[in-house]
C-alpha cells in the first residue's frame, strides 16, 4: 500500500510538470477554436432595397456598400449614350448600365436588379438584370424654375421649363448633342438634347421662344456637388417652339457701335446686328469690328479665321462688359471686304479717357519690364506716367513650356528673330499697336471711369522699336545718386573725423607747449638754486671746514657744534641737488617718464646686481609735467628703498596708462616687510622721510598711495595718478 502524498500547509502539492503543460496546449486549441469559428461567421446580409425613396435615403458612405436592389419602375429616359433614368412611385433615380446594349427606352416598365453606388452627386444603382415587364404612358412633367432646379427638388425627375433660346451649338461629344442656352424668367439654363442630326443649322432657334420636357440634371464637382442644373433631353421631339425667332437674323437693322446701350423709348429686345471691319481676332473666342461709330467686343464662337479688312455682320445679344457694351453669343458671316484699318494714335490720357475701348490704336511707350508666361508675352510699358501692360497672345504652334525658348520677330533696325532674353532692353522706346481694352474702372457716384487699360498685340510686328534706352535711365540715375550720398555722407563723416583729430592734436600741442614751459621754468629754478642755495651751502661748508680745523682739539664741544653744522650743510646741499635733479632731469625732458623710469633703475639697481624690469602700456603723451615728476621721483625713492633694505633678485616697474589714469606700481621679490607695522624686520624707519615724501608726492597729484608686503614675500608699491593733478602747481 502506497503512502499517501504529504500536505503542505494543509495544501495539496502542484502537479506534475507534464500534466500542467497538457492542460495548457488544451486551453489554447480551445481559444483557437472559438476565435476561428467567431470569424467564419459572416456578418448578416445588407436589405434589399425595393423603393428609390430607400436607396436616395442612404448617406455616401451607406451606398457605397453596395446594398442589393430590386425595383419594379419606368423608363423615363435612356439615350443612345446609354444614359437611364428610371423612376417609381417614390422617385426618380439614375441608372448605371454595364452591358453595351440599346434595348431599353422611355415608357418601358421594367424589373431591376442591382447594387447601390455612390454616384456623382446623388445614390445611384449599378445595373446586375433588367426585365422588360410591358410600357406605360410616361407621367407628366413637373413645371420647374431655375432656382427649383438649383434646389435639387427635381432632381431626376421630368420637368418643363419655357425660354428664350439664346444660343444653339450643336456638337460631336461621343453622340449628336445640341447645347442650348435659355433665357428664362428666373435666369440663365443650360440644356442639352441628344441623338440631333448634324446635316441643318439650328439659327432657327435662335430667339425662339420654346418649351423644353426633359431630365433635372446638372454639372457637379470632385466634391459630388451640384454647380450648374441643366436640362438633358433625348431628341429634337422634346422642344416645342412657342413663338419662332426672326427668320433671318440678318435682316434686322444695323446698329452704330457706339450706341448700343444708350437710351431709347423702344425697349431692347432680343439680337441686334452690326457690321464692321475686323481689326482682331481671337478664333473660337472673339472678334473685335470696327465701324464708323468706334470699336466693339463680340464674343463669338466662330473659328474660322478673318482675312485682314474683312467686313463682318455680327447678330448677338448686347450686355454691359467692363467699361463698354459688349455683343455676346454672336453669329457671324462675310459681309464683304475692305481696306484694312489703320490704328489710331492716342497717348495714355486719351486710353484712360474710354474713347478708344475696344478699337485699334498706336501708342509710343518705354518698356519698363518683359514676362513670358506659358501662353504669352506681357510687355510692361510705361506712358505718360502711366503704367500698362502690352500682351502677346502666342498661336498654338508655340504653345510650349514657358521655361522653353521661343523665338518672336520684333521690327527691329534690322529684323531678325529674337529668344525671350533679346527682348529691347528695358528703358527703350517702343511703338506697340493694338486693341486698347480698360482692365479697371472707378466709380464715381454713378458714373464709371476707366481706371487701367491694356493692349491686346495681335501679333509681333505690332511692336516696332525706335531706339535705345537713354544713358541716363532712372536705374542709372538711382546709382549715380546713390553714389553722391555715400561720397556725401563719408565726406561728412570724414570731416567730423578730422575735425575730432585736430582737436586732440591742438590738446597735445597745447599740453606740450605747457609741459615745454613748465620744464624751462623748473630748468630755471633749478640753475638759480644751484647758483644761490648750493654753492651758498657749500661755502658754509668750506667755512666750517676752515673754523674747525682753526680749533684746537681740546674744544671738544666746540668741535661737536661745527660737526653739526657742517652736515646739517652737506644734507641740505644734498636735497637741494635732489630737488635740481627733479627739476632738470634730461631722460625725463627727452624721452618721457617711461625711459626716465628705466635710466634711474639702471643707475640705481644696476650697480647693486639687481635685475630689473619695465613692463608699458598705453599713452603716456597725456600727463602732465607735474605728474611725470612726482611718479618718476616716487619710482626713484622705491627703488632705491628696494636696492637698499630689500636684497631683491628682481625689480619689476610697471607703468600703464588706461581712460583718464595712470599707473605705476614697483615690485619686488626681496625680504618684505609688515605693512601694518611702521618698523620692517631690518630695523628700517618706515615712517621714515623717504616714505612719506612718497606719500605726500602722491596726494600732491591726486593719487591713491598704496603699499602691500608680507615677510618673505616680497612688497609692492603702486600709485595710481589722473592724468592731470586736481590742483596744478605754477
Amino acid at each position: 500500500m502506497l503512502a499517501s502524498s504529504p500536505l503542505r500547509n494543509g495544501v495539496p502539492p502542484n502537479p506534475p510538470m507534464p500534466r500542467r503543460i497538457t492542460l495548457l496546449s488544451f486551453l489554447f486549441l480551445v481559444a483557437i477554436r472559438l476565435a476561428t469559428n467567431a470569424a467564419a461567421v459572416p456578418p448578416p446580409p445588407l436589405p434589399t432595397l425595393t423603393t428609390v425613396a430607400q436607396i436616395r435615403a442612404l448617406s455616401t458612405e451607406e451606398a457605397t456598400r453596395g446594398y442589393p436592389v430590386h425595383l419594379h419602375a419606368l423608363i423615363i429616359f435612356h439615350n443612345t449614350r446609354r444614359y437611364c433614368f428610371a423612376e417609381d412611385d417614390t422617385g426618380a433615380i439614375y441608372l448605371m448600365r454595364q452591358r453595351e446594349t440599346f434595348d431599353l427606352a422611355a415608357g418601358q416598365r421594367v424589373e431591376l436588379f442591382g447594387i447601390t453606388e455612390r454616384g456623382l452627386y446623388a445614390p445611384e444603382v449599378l445595373e446586375q438584370r433588367v426585365n422588360i415587364l410591358g410600357t406605360d404612358p410616361l407621367p407628366p412633367p413637373q413645371e420647374a424654375t431655375v432656382a427649383e432646379l438649383a434646389a435639387r427638388k427635381y432632381h431626376c425627375q421630368r420637368v418643363a421649363v419655357e425660354g428664350i433660346v439664346r444660343a444653339a451649338d450643336w456638337r460631336w461629344n461621343g453622340g449628336h448633342r445640341l447645347d442650348l442656352q435659355l433665357e428664362t424668367a428666373g435666369g440663365r439654363l443650360d440644356a442639352q438634347i441628344y441623338d440631333t442630326p448634324n446635316d441643318r443649322s439650328y439659327d432657327d432657334l435662335l430667339d425662339a421662344r420654346i418649351r423644353l420636357v426633359g431630365i433635372a440634371s446638372g454639372k457637379f464637382n470632385e466634391r459630388h456637388e451640384l454647380i450648374r442644373p441643366i436640362i438633358e433631353a433625348e431628341e429634337m421631339a422634346s422642344i416645342s417652339v412657342i413663338s419662332p425667332g426672326p427668320a433671318d437674323l440678318f435682316d434686322l437693322p444695323i446698329q452704330p457701335a457706339s450706341k448700343l446701350l444708350q437710351f431709347s423709348t423702344m425697349p431692347l429686345q432680343g439680337r441686334i446686328r452690326v457690321q464692321g471691319t475686323v481689326t482682331y481676332q481671337q478664333p473660337g473666342q472673339a472678334l473685335y469690328l470696327r465701324d464708323a461709330t468706334g470699336g466693339l467686343l463680340v464674343k463669338t464662337q466662330v473659328a474660322e479665321p478673318f482675312a485682314p479688312g474683312a467686313i463682318v455682320d455680327a447678330a448677338g445679344l448686347p450686355v454691359m462688359g467692363t467699361y463698354a457694351p459688349v455683343l455676346q453669343q454672336a453669329i457671324c458671316r462675310p459681309a464683304g471686304h475692305g481696306p484694312e484699318s489703320r490704328p489710331r494714335r492716342i497717348t495714355s490720357a486719351d486710353a484712360l479717357n474710354g474713347r478708344f475701348d475696344a478699337d485699334l490704336v498706336t501708342i509710343e511707350a518705354v518698356l519698363v519690364n518683359t514676362m513670358a508666361r506659358k501662353d504669352e508675352y506681357v510687355l510692361v510699358l510705361e506712358a505718360g506716367g502711366v503704367t500698362f501692360e502690352g500682351r502677346l497672345a502666342l498661336p498654338p504652334s508655340q504653345l510650349q513650356d514657358p521655361n522653353s525658348e521661343r523665338t518672336i520677330d520684333l521690327h527691329l533696325p534690322t529684323p531678325r528673330p529674337i529668344t525671350a532674353a533679346e527682348l529691347p532692353a528695358h528703358g527703350s522706346v517702343l511703338n506697340v499697336t493694338g486693341i486698347c481694352a480698360v482692365r479697371e474702372v472707378l466709380e464715381a457716384g454713378v458714373v464709371l471711369a476707366p481706371r487701367s487699360f491694356q493692349i491686346l498685340l495681335r501679333s509681333p510686328a505690332d511692336i516696332t522699336f525706335l531706339h535705345g534706352p537713354p544713358f541716363w535711365t532712372p536705374r542709372r540715375m538711382a546709382w549715380v545718386l546713390g553714389l553722391m550720398a555715400l561720397a556725401i555722407l563719408g565726406a561728412i563723416f570724414w570731416n567730423a573725423a578730422l575735425r575730432h583729430r585736430v582737436r586732440q592734436q591742438t590738446e597735445i600741442i597745447r599740453r606740450r607747449i605747457h609741459h615745454e614751459a613748465v620744464m624751462q621754468e623748473r630748468q630755471r629754478m633749478a640753475r638759480e638754486v644751484h647758483d644761490t642755495l648750493i654753492q651758498g651751502f657749500a661755502g658754509i661748508s668750506l667755512q666750517l671746514e676752515a673754523v674747525r680745523g682753526k680749533l684746537p682739539a681740546e674744544a671738544t664741544v666746540l668741535n661737536r657744534h661745527l660737526e653739526v653744522a657742517h652736515v646739517l650743510a652737506r644734507e641740505s646741499m644734498a636735497e637741494a641737488r635732489k630737488s635740481i635733479w627733479a627739476w632738470h632731469n634730461d631722460a625725463l625732458v627727452s624721452a618721457g617718464l617711461a625711459a626716465a623710469l628705466a635710466a634711474s633703475a639702471r643707475s640705481i639697481a644696476g650697480g647693486a646686481g639687481v635685475e630689473t624690469r619695465l613692463e608699458t602700456a598705453g599713452d603716456f603723451s597725456h600727463l602732465s609735467a607735474e605728474v611725470e615728476n612726482n611718479l618718476l621721483y616716487i619710482g626713484r625713492e622705491a627703488l632705491m628703498n628696494a636696492v637698499k633694505h630689500a636684497a631683491p633678485r628682481l625689480i619689476v616697474l610697471s607703468l600703464e596708462c588706461a581712460g583718464d589714469q595712470c599707473r605705476l606700481s614697483i615690485r619686488d621679490d626681496g625680504r618684505g616687510f609688515d605693512a601694518a607695522s611702521t618698523r620692517s624686520e631690518a630695523g628700517s624707519d618706515l615712517s621714515g622721510f623717504g616714505l612719506i615724501s612718497m606719500r605726500e608726492r602722491a596726494q600732491q597729484i591726486g593719487a591713491e598711495f598704496v603699499i602691500q608686503s608680507e615677510p618673505g614675500h616680497g612688497a609692492t608699491i603702486a600709485v595710481v595718478s589722473p592724468l592731470q593733478p586736481p590742483n596744478p602747481s605754477p
